[in-house]
């Protein structure tokens, strides 16, 4: 085992416990591989295994713990911690007031704010969360959410699979499993139950709906149960309904041959 202190390290592979400013090579470029306890200022390698702790921790792949100001890689395996923790592919655990994921996350995130995905123009994101997201303020996956999400405030997923608990509100274009906060809100497709003080399945509800007002569209099969129900589309006598209301799936007439 190799035991250094130095200011700056530019070998292209180290192995034991390293004390340094920073490590870069002559050229300024990330070096190959590390492996061991670094500490020091900046680390910037192809690949790290150990414990990396500095201002600044970056691997394109990080087997292990990196702490710094600024923690992550490209595909980090293992614990990131740090004012902003991120990676493009993280199977573990990230702790940071920011944390970030760009393409998927598999295991936890703890952070004031949590955000899966990059941001992109298409109506719904290719990242993927699977997992557990823990957040002070919000979490934001743009792309599906598989797991349980808890907020202060808000969690926002192009398609949820899961459980979301906020303080203020959840929104997802399609949701399957179960919505709580005071306000739950679907785009598209509702499969499961909303419970809050405002709930609405704009387009698509299959399941159930409790709060003080509840709203579907018209292509609806479920129940609603609160204050105000409210259907869109339906007979003026039971567009809404107080208390409890069933909602039963409208058959479409095929429309008459003409002769």
């Amino acid at each position: 085992m190799d035991i250094a202190i130095r200011g700056i390290d530019s070998r292209e592979r180290f192995s034991g416990i390293e004390i340094a400013l920073g490590v870069v090579s002559e050229k300024g470029e990330a070096q190959i591989s590390r492996d061991g306890i670094f500490i020091g200022g900046a680390l910037a390698s192809e690949k790290f295994r150990g414990i990396g702790v500095g201002m600044c921790v970056n691997a394109k792949k990080t087997r292990g713990v990196v702490m710094g100001g600024v923690a992550g890689g490209d595909d980090l395996v293992g614990v990131g911690i740090g004012v902003i923790s991120g990676s493009n592919h993280l199977r573990g655990l990230n702790i940071g007031i920011t944390t970030l994921s760009l393409e998927k996350m598999e295991g936890a995130v703890i952070g004031i704010i949590n955000l899966i995905g990059k941001q992109e123009r298409s109506d719904y994101g290719t990242a993927e969360a699977r997992g557990a997201e823990l957040a002070l303020l919000g979490n934001y996956t743009n792309g599906t959410a598989t797991g349980a999400f808890l907020s202060g405030v808000f969690n926002y997923s192009s398609t949820l699979d899961g459980l979301a608990v906020s303080g203020v509100a959840n929104y997802n274009k399609g949701a399957r499993g179960v919505q709580v906060s005071a306000i739950n809100y679907t785009s598209e497709n509702l499969q499961g139950v909303q419970i809050g003080g405002i709930n609405v399945a704009r387009d698509c509800m299959r399941g159930v709906q409790l709060g003080l007002f509840n709203g579907c569209g018209e292509d609806a099969a479920g129940l609603q149960i609160g204050a105000i129900n409210y259907r869109s589309g339906a007979p003026w006598y039971a567009r809404v309904v107080p208390g409890f209301a069933v909602r039963k799936k409208r058959e479409t007439k095929a429309p008459t041959p003409k002769s």
